[in-house]
């Protein structure tokens, strides 16, 4: 009994140290692969060794092929979905992902280059006026008798900037839209999306132009809807009526289980 019970402890001490060998082996390799797609330029190289990555369990791995892969973890670009107010709901059409900056070090570079033109966008530099409109395609309205509004800014001046360029461009196809008979924000938390929703119109001066119409929401970015909720109770006010709302991007969240995201990886085909 007692040969028997040494046997056993060695056998069970041999396949531990063959499976800690086994997994150190493969994390080292998942790293690696990892390396390999952070260093890649070309973006389908990128996907693949963050996938094979991914594959072998490595969580930062998941974490970057979510990102370069976005429209398999959250809701996809130029597809429409529905914002919910009540019983009420409405369209919402993005043209492409935004990423916090502690994950543009895995996005590929097409999605680099969107970045660069919704900062541009905010820094008032480019108006993003071809992805609205393209995401007012997407969103497959008739867009007859309604009005264009764009959401609250921080201050006069860049409201009337921001949209300016954008509203000319769409008037000169056929939108129906003026950028200085909207409202705007005299003072805005920069934490506002962690504010109580109904203070966050408080500042907003008297919206004109609107009244008893159909309106469709123009904004570059949207996050949690904390604001465009608050801005449609708003808008509730003068008896409008939001038929839908387009943004330049949609705010990245990433995959909070890495075991549901590395079990959607398996089952993709990328």
């Amino acid at each position: 009994m007692g040969e028997m019970m040494v046997y056993i402890l060695i056998t069970i001490v041999v396949m531990a140290a063959i499976v800690g060998i086994g997994y150190w082996r493969m994390s080292t390799f998942s790293r690696e692969l990892l390396n390999q797609g952070m260093n890649a330029e070309d973006a389908e190289e990128r996907r693949k060794y963050f996938r094979k990555a991914a594959l072998l369990g490595n969580k930062e791995a998941i974490l970057a092929y979510a990102c370069t892969n976005p429209d398999m973890f959250a809701k996809p670009r130029m597809l429409p979905f529905d914002y919910y107010i009540g019983l009420h709901h409405f369209p919402c059409v993005f043209a492409d992902h935004y990423f916090a900056k502690g994950l543009t070090r895995y996005i590929v570079n097409e999605q680099k280059a969107f970045m660069k033109r919704v900062y541009n966008f905010e820094g008032l530099d480019e108006d993003c006026s071809d992805l609205i409109e393209a995401a007012i395609r997407a969103l497959g309205i008739t867009m007859d008798g309604i009005v264009i509004v764009f959401m609250p800014c921080s201050n006069p001046f860049r409201f009337t900037n921001k949209f300016q360029h954008l509203c000319w461009k769409l008037q000169r196809k056929g939108y129906e839209a003026n950028h200085l008979t909207y409202p705007y924000l005299s003072v805005r938390d920069q934490k506002s999306e962690e504010m109580a929703s109904d203070s966050l119109m408080s500042h907003v001066k008297r919206i004109v132009g609107v009244e008893n119409r159909k309106v469709l929401v123009v904004d570059d970015v949207i996050n949690t809807g904390e604001t465009l909720n608050a801005f449609a109770k708003e808008l509730k006010k003068y008896k409008t009526k939001i038929v839908g709302a387009v943004f330049v991007s949609k705010v990245f969240n990433p995959p909070h289980n890495p075991l549901l995201a590395w079990l959607r990886i398996v089952f993709s085909h990328k």
